[in-house]
């Protein structure tokens, strides 16, 4: 037997249920028990028994509203019965009527609101949206499964616009759009905030599955050719716009990083061409890595074997070593780290029980250390890039070091492909 029709839940539905109740519940007992009941309009449904009444309920409008169904009746309903059935259906299709308004009304205030808070350009989230999105996120949030923040900014579209026009910028947008909210899920808020900018609001998962988020959204970017900075930050309590300014400020360190990227590539590689770093010597670059990060010391190392070479060498300090010399590769923070024994950002070696007990550690009082790969062009391992100090990390942010590093990393792989290539010409 169907509920009553059509009643929904909600503060607009307060008269419809009670009305509706007792005008059935009247009907069956002055029918002896025989159930009346109310259906959809489009229910056909209907039981397949001798004895039925099946009525069609409108509203004042004339509009088909549903239908009054009753039975199944062993014997014809009384006389008093049938002679109050067109009562009963203008009653109920008047309630009905006046319900199926305040729906509707609902619906058009709720699409109205929709619309306020979208982006007609992507259909997603606008700045307006999103600023709701937020407000009505902040109790969902905990220590266990806080709301992260994910912030986007794409990185050609002024190219694109100055180059192939607006319509092509506004293509790459609605693309971007797809891609972005193609990669969370649907309970998500996807926002477009401002002119090339993104936000994304994750809720309810725990941290490490939201970075694994954050990295798939920048990999979908990437593959699809919508080179986009990205970053994020999870709320602290509450606190959802602080997370929001917290992964802006990741945002512009990632695009910060991006860009030395690629000034350190020409976008249109040609043998008779070196890049913008052609002619800059690898110790300057580890020059420019130290004073990124406020590090004390930096080095190139070749691995040869079970044995590692150091290439180059700047510090702040006399090192036990010098560019030239070769040590064993075993038990040094290098092959730790290319091993994935230790992550490539080290706040403080002394906190790591790997690290502290290595001879290494306190010969030149390590403590905090930051390594990469260096691989050739061809994929090939090459040695790493390091550089570390003597004292611990203070307040930095780990995963925007590690991103200046891995471009630092890439800088100085063409760098020293470069100039070996040429040592070997010679």
């Amino acid at each position: 037997m169907s509920s009553l029709f059509p009643v929904q839940p909600g503060p607009e539905h307060t008269l419809a249920d009670p009305v509706v109740a007792a005008v059935l519940a009247d009907l069956t007992r002055r029918c002896g028990g025989v159930p009346w009941w109310c259906t959809g309009p489009h229910d056909d449904d209907l039981p397949d028994a001798a004895g039925l009444v099946d009525l069609p309920l409108r509203g004042p409008a004339g509009v088909l509203l549903g239908r009054l169904r009753g039975g199944p009746f062993p014997v014809p309903p009384a006389a008093d019965v049938v002679a109050s059935l067109p009562t009963v259906l203008d009653v109920l299709g008047a309630v009905l009527g006046r319900d199926e308004d305040l729906r509707q009304e609902a619906a058009r205030r709720r699409e109205a609101e929709r619309v306020a808070g979208t982006d007609p350009l992507t259909g997603l989230l606008n700045r307006r949206g999103w600023d709701l999105a937020l407000a009505g996120a902040t109790a969902t949030s905990d220590s266990e499964r806080p709301a992260v923040v994910v912030v986007l900014d794409l990185d050609d579209l002024k190219t694109v616009n100055d180059v192939e026009g607006h319509d092509a910028g506004d293509a790459l947008l609605r693309r971007a759009g797809r891609l972005v909210a193609g990669a969370v899920e649907a309970c998500d808020a996807v926002a477009r905030t401002g002119g090339d900018e993104f936000c994304v609001l994750l809720l309810g998962r725990p941290t490490a599955t939201a970075a694994e988020v954050v990295h798939r959204l920048g990999d979908v970017l990437t593959a699809a050719g919508v080179p986009a900075s990205v970053g994020a930050a999870a709320a602290v309590g509450p606190d959802l716009a602080g997370a929001w300014a917290r992964a802006d400020e990741e945002m512009y360190e990632d695009k910060r990083v991006r860009k030395i990227r690629r000034s350190a590539v020409p976008a249109t590689p040609s043998p008779a061409r070196h890049h913008a770093w052609s002619g800059v010597a690898v110790d300057d670059l580890l020059r420019l890595l130290t004073e990124q990060l406020g590090t004390d010391a930096a080095f190139v190392s070749r691995f040869a074997g079970e044995d590692r070479y150091f290439r180059n060498i700047v510090a702040d300090f006399d090192t036990p070593v010098e560019p030239g010399d070769m040590t064993p590769l075993e038990g040094t923070y290098c092959r730790l780290i290319v091993d994935g024994v230790v992550p490539g950002v080290i706040p403080d070696a002394l906190e790591v029980p790997v690290l502290a007990d290595l001879p290494l550690t306190r010969a030149l009082s390590i403590r905090r250390y930051l390594g990469a790969p260096v691989r050739t062009s061809d994929g090939r391992l090459y040695g790493t890039v390091c550089t570390f100090s003597q004292r611990p990390a203070s307040h930095r942010d780990s995963a925007a070091d590690a991103r200046v590093l891995r471009a630092l990393a890439d800088v100085v792989a063409r760098r020293v492909e470069e100039e070996d290539g040429r040592t070997r010409g010679r």
